[in-house]
């Protein structure tokens, strides 16, 4: 018991160092990584044999460049098949005939009974009640048949509209056969080569985005309270003619957990490197200008998102 009271009264003893938890104090981060935010793997949609490979490692790409062909025949003349019979059915639902014919019976029907009823206006038994049950029954027939003319044109509208919703379904499935881009970005490696055949998941290529790289480090835990997402940064790394080169960016991550071991904070920063001269795997110091307002993010466009940093006089 002795022990713990003088342990924790050494332990509140320690001196703490106020300039180290002042809140005007910018952050130094001895060694930070950078590393890429985002690298995708692209995979087959469709099943089939690579017909061309037209990227290498290496190459910078584009977001919606041709990576790669896969064999897609089949799939083209079936589209031919499901064109035509589009063109039939659109042909087949514009005709009106049946329902012209249809109403031009009934016409005939009603004209007819109304002549045997005006006939027997006139002269009691001029039209016996057999025949004008047998007119009735046939005017019947005759609105049954124009209905019927009727709904079999508003079927065929909608096999024509099943037909163009199947024609579309085909153009999307031959679109599979064509590997492209998904974002912009360099690839990093080609999985297969013409002529391999391939299964629906399999990666064809990878590629790395480097317009947006992360520079990741560790910062003692005295500074979490001081660090905050959205914190300008800076960078300074070796160039190869031995001067400094320095790089701003934006404090994207502090983690909430303190190793227990080191008592140390995982963040890490984001920076823009549209003019690629950056590279995964480089080494730097960072500094965290907690002394500066927070950034602000700004619209970005689909691809590369655009950081505002605070201009250092606005201070």
């Amino acid at each position: 018991m002795f022990l713990t009271i003088f342990q924790l009264c050494f332990i509140t003893s320690l001196p703490i160092d106020e300039t180290a938890l002042d809140e005007t104090t910018d952050v130094e981060v001895a060694s930070v990584v950078i590393s890429a935010i985002e690298q995708v793997n692209i995979p087959t949609l469709e099943n089939g044999l690579i017909i061309s490979v037209s990227t290498e490692e290496g190459v910078h790409v584009t977001k919606g460049d041709l990576l790669a062909k896969i064999d897609s025949q089949d799939a083209e003349l079936a589209r031919e098949r499901t064109q035509i019979e589009l063109e039939s059915a659109t042909a087949h639902a514009a005709k009106t005939t049946e329902i012209e014919l249809a109403r031009k019976s009934l016409e005939l029907a009603e004209s007819d009974l109304q002549r045997a009823m005006t006939s027997r206006r006139l002269y009691a038994n001029a039209v016996s009640d057999e025949e004008m049950d047998r007119r009735r029954l046939v005017t019947e027939q005759a609105k049954l048949q124009v209905q019927q003319a009727v709904e079999e044109q508003q079927q065929r509208k909608r096999d024509a509209a099943l037909a163009a919703v199947e024609l579309q379904m085909m153009d999307a499935r031959i679109k599979r056969y064509h590997i492209s881009a998904p974002v912009s970005g360099i690839i990093v490696s080609v999985e297969h080569r013409a002529g391999e055949w391939v299964e629906i998941g399999q990666p064809v290529a990878r590629i790395v985005r480097v317009e947006r790289l992360r520079a990741e480090g560790f910062v003692d835990g005295v500074y979490l309270t001081q660090l905050k997402r959205g914190q300008a940064v800076r960078l300074q790394m070796q160039a190869q003619n031995s001067a400094q080169r320095t790089v701003n960016g934006v404090l994207k991550f502090v983690s909430p957990e303190i190793n227990a071991v080191d008592g140390r904070v995982r963040i890490w920063a984001e920076i823009d490197n549209k003019d690629l001269r950056l590279h995964p795997g480089t080494r730097a110091t960072m500094t965290v200008l907690t002394s500066q307002p927070i950034a602000v993010e700004t619209p970005a466009s689909e691809d590369v998102h655009t950081l505002s940093l605070p201009n250092k006089e606005s201070k």
